[in-house]
Order: C-alpha cells, then sequence, then structure tokens
C-alpha cells in the first residue's frame, strides 16, 4: 500500500494557481541557480588562466626593464619598479638577490593593505604560488610570489552580487509568469469550473462559459459548451418523456386500482364460495356418510343374521338355498358399492383438506415395520385373488422412529400397494423401507407391465388417470385419478418427497423419501374408575338414531355396556353418571357439538382421560383431540380393533402408588406386583417432589382431604380415581 508523502495533503488542499506558482518559482530558481553555478566556474577558470598569463609575463617583463638599471646599479630605480607592481593585489612578494653582494638585496612584501620592504620572500603556501629568474647574467635572481586566495575573494565578490541579482530577479520574473498565465490560463480554467459547479449544484443546464481565446482552453471551453447544449436538449426531452411518463403511471395506477378492486371483490367472492363449498363438503359428506354407516352396518348385520339364523333353515331345499345365495350376493353388492362409495368421498375429501389446510394432522411417533405391516395386511385381500402374485416386505433393522399421522402415511402406502396389485397381474410387489443418503427412504416395487415415461410426473395430478390401454391391456379407467395426488399432498406435508420410477415391460418403482423427525412428550391425566369389577361401558354419542342404534347393536354383541346421548350436553350429563370407559363421539351435531364437549371432557379432572374415539367426517383442527379416530362409514372389525385397543391401553405399565386403601386397585391395572407401592397420603406430595412418574391410585375422599392441584402436577404423573363397592 503507497503511504502519502510529507506535503501531499497540503498538496490537496492548495488551488491549481498556487500550485503552478510554485512550480514556476522552484523551475526559476532552479534555471538561475544552474545559470550562476555555471557563471561562477567559467569565471574562476578565467581568474585562474589570468593568473598563468600573469605568472609567465611578469617575470619577463621586469626582467626587461631591471636589466639595464642593474648593470648601472641604478637600485634605487630597481626599487620603484619593484614596488610599482604592487597595485596589482595578485602580487604577494617581489624581490631581487645578488649573488655576489648579498648587501644589496631589495624587495616588497604585502602584508595586510601595507607594502613592506623585504628581501625575501616566505615559504611558498597552498594559497601561494612562487616565480624566480635570473637577471643581469645570472648576478641576480628574481623572486615572485603570486596570490591565489584573491581569485576566491573576486569569486565570493561575484558571488554575492549573482545572489543579490537573483533575489531581485526571482520575485519579478515568477510574478510576470504567474500574471501571465492568471489571464492566459487560470481566469478561463475559473470560469469553467465555476459553470461546472453551477450546474452540478443547480441541475439547470443553461449556463454557458465566456470563451476568451482560440488557444487550447478555448477550444475545451467550446466544447463544454456544446455538451451543455446537447444535455439541455437531452434533458428538455427527459423532462417531456417524464411526464408523459407520469401521466401514463397515473393512467396505468388508476387502471391497476381498478383492477386491484376487481380482484379484491373477486377474491373475497372466491373465499364466500370457498366456505360455501367447505359448508357444502361438509354437509354433503355428512348427509352422504351417515347413512352410508347406516347402510354398510346394518347389511353387514344382516348378512350375519341371515347366514347364521335363516339360511340354515333352507336345508336341502335348492331353490330356497338358490334365493338364500342371491340375497347374500345382493347384500355384498350393496356392501361392495357402499365401500366404493365412501372411498370416493374419502379421496376427495382428503384432497380438498389438505390444499386447503383444513387438514387435522395427528402426529405421533410410529415404528416403520408396525405401519408396513399394517399396509400389507390391509391389502392383503386383493393379493389373495392373484394367485400368481406374491407381496413381499423387506424392511431393514433400527430404522428412526416416523412422526406422523398413522391413517395418513398407512392412506399413502395402501393407495400404492393397491395400485400396484390393480396393474400387475403376476410376479410380485416388494414394499421396501431404509435409509438411503441419511433420509428414510420407502419403496414400493412391482413386475407389472411399467408406465410411459412422459405420463411419471402427470399420474400425480388430480383427475389424472392412466388408462389401462397404455398397460397394454383392456381398455378401462384405473380409478378416480386421486389416490396419487392425495399421496403427494400428504407426502409434501411432511417436507418429504414422491417420485416414480418405470421401465415399460419390466415394472414400476414408487419413491418416498421421508426427513428425520422428533417425539412428544406425554402429559398427565386424571381418571376415575368406579369399580374394578363392574362391566365395561361404552358412552355413544351421535345425533343419528340408527347410528347410534347400530353401534349399540355391535357393542352388545361383544359383550359391552351401552349408553346411548344425541348431543353434547346429553353426553356430559351421562359420563357424570355412568363413567364411561370409553367415549364414542360424533363431531357434528345440533347444540353443542362434538368439538365443545370434548373440551369438556378433557378439562374435568374425573373424566380427563376417558379414552374418546371419534366417528365423524370432520377434520377441523380441535383443541382437545379425540384419542382415537375413524371416518364415517365405519368397517365394523376395524371399529372394534379399535375400541378394544383403546380399553386395552388404560392398563398401565408405569409405577404404581396406592394412597390409603390397597383393597380399592383394579386387579388388572398393572401386570407386575412389584411396581404397586403403597403409603398414607401425607406422603403423596413428598414421592412427587422427589421425582415419581406414575399412577397414583387414591379414592376422591383422599384427593378432596389433600388439596392436590391436579393441573400444577408435572408431566408423567397420572392420578386414578377409584371408588369402592
Amino acid at each position: 500500500m503507497k503511504h502519502p508523502g510529507l506535503f501531499e495533503p497540503l498538496a490537496r488542499k492548495l488551488n491549481l494557481s498556487v500550485k503552478l506558482l510554485l512550480l514556476l518559482s522552484a523551475i526559476t530558481v532552479a534555471v538561475l541557480g544552474a545559470f550562476a553555478f555555471h557563471e561562477y566556474q567559467q569565471t574562476q577558470q578565467k581568474l585562474l588562466s589570468e593568473l598563468d598569463s600573469l605568472a609567465e609575463i611578469l617575470p619577463e617583463r621586469l626582467s626587461l626593464a631591471l636589466d639595464p638599471l642593474l648593470a648601472a646599479k641604478q637600485y634605487d630605480q630597481a626599487q620603484k619598479i619593484l614596488l610599482s607592481e604592487f597595485h596589482d593585489n595578485r602580487i604577494q612578494c617581489a624581490t631581487l638577490q645578488f649573488s655576489q653582494t648579498p648587501s644589496a638585496d631589495l624587495g616588497f612584501e604585502r602584508q595586510g593593505r601595507l607594502i613592506v620592504p623585504a628581501t625575501v620572500c616566505p615559504e611558498e603556501k597552498p594559497a601561494l604560488r612562487a616565480v624566480s629568474t635570473t637577471l643581469q647574467g645570472e648576478q641576480a635572481r628574481l623572486s615572485v610570489l603570486f596570490r591565489t586566495d584573491s581569485i576566491d575573494q573576486s569569486l565570493h565578490a561575484i558571488v554575492t552580487g549573482t545572489i543579490i541579482k537573483l533575489l531581485i530577479l526571482i520575485p519579478v520574473l515568477c510574478l510576470c509568469l504567474y500574471t501571465a498565465l492568471r489571464i492566459l490560463v487560470f481566469t478561463p480554467l475559473h470560469r469553467l469550473s465555476e459553470t461546472v459547479q453551477k450546474v452540478i449544484d443547480t441541475q439547470i443546464f443553461t449556463a454557458r462559459t465566456p470563451i476568451a481565446n482560440e488557444d487550447e482552453l478555448g477550444r475545451l471551453t467550446r466544447r463544454f459548451n456544446m455538451m451543455l447544449d446537447e444535455i439541455e436538449t437531452r434533458d428538455k426531452q427527459l423532462q417531456s418523456h417524464s411526464m408523459m411518463l407520469q401521466e401514463e403511471i397515473g393512467v396505468r395506477t388508476t387502471e391497476l386500482a381498478d383492477k386491484n378492486t376487481a380482484l379484491e371483490a373477486a377474491n373475497k367472492r372466491l373465499m364466500e364460495l370457498d366456505e360455501l363449498k367447505s359448508g357444502f363438503l361438509s354437509t354433503v359428506s355428512h348427509d352422504l356418510r351417515t347413512p352410508l354407516t347406516s347402510i354398510l352396518g346394518f347389511s353387514k348385520l344382516i348378512n350375519q343374521d341371515f347366514c347364521k339364523l335363516f339360511l340354515p333353515f333352507a336345508g336341502n331345499d335348492k331353490k330356497l338355498v338358490k334365493r338364500g345365495e342371491r340375497i347374500k350376493h345382493n347384500l355384498r353388492i350393496i356392501q361392495h358399492e357402499g365401500e366404493r362409495l365412501t372411498r370416493l368421498i374419502n379421496d376427495f375429501l382428503d384432497l380438498s383438506r389438505i390444499e386447503s389446510g383444513r387438514m387435522q394432522w395427528r402426529d405421533t411417533d410410529l415404528p416403520v415395520r408396525t405401519l408396513a405391516k399394517r399396509a400389507v395386511e390391509a391389502v392383503q385381500g386383493q393379493f389373495d385373488l392373484k394367485p400368481d402374485l406374491r407381496l413381499l416386505l423387506e424392511i431393514q433393522d433400527d430404522l428412526p422412529l416416523l412422526h406422523c399421522d398413522e391413517d395418513r402415511i398407512m392412506q399413502v402406502l395402501v393407495n400404492l400397494l393397491n395400485n400396484a396389485a390393480k396393474f400387475t397381474p403376476s410376479g410380485h410387489v416388494l414394499l421396501w423401507a431404509g435409509i438411503r443418503n441419511d433420509k428414510l427412504r420407502i419403496e414400493v416395487q412391482d413386475t407389472g407391465p411399467g408406465i410411459p415415461e412422459n405420463q411419471l410426473v402427470k399420474i400425480f395430478n388430480k383427475f389424472h388417470k392412466v388408462e389401462e390401454a397404455e398397460h397394454q391391456r383392456e381398455k378401462k379407467p384405473a380409478g378416480t385419478g386421486l389416490g396419487l395426488a392425495i399421496c403427494r399432498e400428504t407426502i409434501q406435508h411432511y417436507n418429504g418427497r414422491i417420485w416414480a420410477e418405470s421401465r415399460l415391460g419390466k415394472g414400476s418403482t414408487f419413491i418416498i423419501e421421508l426427513p428425520g423427525f422428533q417425539r412428544l412428550q406425554q402429559t398427565a391425566c386424571l381418571t376415575e374408575v368406579l369399580s374394578p369389577k363392574k362391566k365395561t361401558s361404552i358412552l355413544v354419542v351421535d345425533d343419528n338414531a340408527f347410528i347410534r342404534e347400530y353401534f349399540d347393536q355391535v357393542l352388545s354383541d361383544a359383550a359391552y355396556e351401552v349408553h346411548q346421548a344425541k348431543s353434547g350436553e346429553e353426553a356430559l350429563e351421562k359420563a357424570r353418571e355412568s363413567l364411561p370407559d370409553l367415549i364414542i363421539m360424533d363431531l357434528l351435531m345440533p347444540g353443542m357439538g362434538g368439538e365443545m364437549a370434548i373440551r369438556h371432557f378433557r378439562s374435568d379432572p374425573v373424566l380427563a382421560c376417558v379414552p374418546i374415539l371419534i366417528i365423524s367426517i370432520s377434520q377441523e383442527s380441535l383443541d382437545y383431540a379425540g384419542d382415537a379416530r375413524l371416518e364415517k362409514p365405519v368397517d365394523p372389525d376395524r371399529f372394534m380393533e379399535v375400541v378394544n385397543g383403546l380399553l386395552r391401553n388404560r392398563r398401565t405399565k408405569s409405577p404404581v402408588l396406592v394412597v390409603d386403601n390397597p383393597d380399592c386397585l383394579p386387579p388388572d391395572l398393572v401386570s407386575e406386583s412389584e411396581k404397586v407401592a403403597y403409603i398414607k397420603a401425607e406422603a403423596v406430595a413428598e414421592q412427587i417432589a422427589s421425582g415419581f412418574r406414575g399412577t397414583v391410585v387414591l379414592s376422591r375422599e383422599t384427593l378432596t382431604l389433600l388439596s392436590l392441584n391436579l393441573h400444577e402436577q408435572p408431566a408423567g404423573v397420572n392420578f386414578l380415581i377409584v371408588g369402592c363397592t
């Protein structure tokens, strides 16, 4: 990095005229100084040459003048001639010495300003120069001593005079040059600079700089004025275009405002239509599913009762047997068409809920192996109808738990397996799950005819159906075209990806990739049990009397005690009276609906942990959700499986503290007796504070005496209220 010089900050602050003046002064001083130095050297050389010439001429001249006088022995005249030469300041000493008569020696020496007689010149010094010659036939010797310092004195005088002249000449010359530059250069530049600054400050391009001369500065000024003319013209054009643009923007803004108003109105209308559609779908699906539940349920009950109670009476009467088989076949048709209509309604409503964001996702931690096995069990019947088609399951070990909605992921897997079974006449279908690239991957592979490459993306669009003719079979629509669209929406909800790969004649593979998930925490709850030995009771809540009657018959056949309620208010009243072990709840009911009733159940310390099975068509978000969910119409086998599972899950595997009365412990509460501890009522708070997590069993009277705030207890502590009868 280059560092600034010492004078660079100062130079930046000076204007151009001062800089040029300083530059001219420096140049003038340098030129005149060089000239003075050259003069000094020439003068010095000249003086030295003159001294050399004098040293050569003077002895000869004196020899010519003194020889006659010395021959005549006129020593006084000779002395006067020597003295006359001392007018030249360069002579320091001049003497005549006689070899035969030393007493006659004569001469003079310069001592400062005085000239004194001397017979012998001093020794030669660096500042002196000696010259000698013989006179009168070697009888006398002339010695002259010249001063060289006289040259330095002369040079000093010359240098002093030159410096004085330079001190006078330099300012005058610089002033003259500055004046000339100011008139010829600085003034035009200053005018040009003022014009530029005015244009910059005002942004008005009408200013012009007067042209003083036709030199380079004049041409520069003329071109600058021409540039301002061009800029002014373009500025006027730009202003004109700007005004036109502003007018256009105003018109467009008005149009956009009108369109925005129209769009807002259209959007509002669309929202109203969406609400109407949602209400229509909810109403229609409720009105369709409710009778479908009755139709399917009662058709299955009729089929069971007919096969069990009436068909045996046909005996060997072929006509009655044939009529009985026809009745069974008709009942199966009713069930099959009811189930097909149910699937169509379910697919349409599921896709509508997912796209509108109204789908309620009940995410829990689930093992992938369990999900895969359940999906395989659900579709096994289709594969049983095709002896040449095998269903294979391959799951890697140590897979992470999948945090998802079990019903939704099951729906995806069942859809994929059903499609594979539908389009694969022989070979095998493989459900595989494992880890690839740090992601959970699930694949459904088949050995069917394959899917054309141009259909691999389209098959996930709504209502897109791959015609069976494309699979080299009889042309027949392959379903409603909603199954794969639902699969895609479900997987994308969990930030996953689903796609298909296929080779014609070799088979297809549907691939799902899902990221990892986190676990959820449990919260504490309170449960009350009237008697450990009473018959298991179930409360059925639905506004449709036929649905209540259907569930009553199914549950009664399974040896459960059934209570009925037709609204949320009646359900709360009967639940507090009978304290049921399970509540089956519909959501869409007049008066207090199922959602509000569930909130009341969950806020009641006595009823908070009674499991609730929701059977409805609504999937709106609930503040207090049920423990399980089935959609109408309900499959009886699946219904009983869920009911039995909810009742079994009431048994706890965590430690149990029994307070005060051990006789009231339900016999099926725990499977290991070492998990049960018996304590006094006053020790309950201490046990919880010391870190106990499990179930506390106590009577309502003990709970009242302890004055425990159940809603402030830590997570993991459950309270079971029992009553002995």
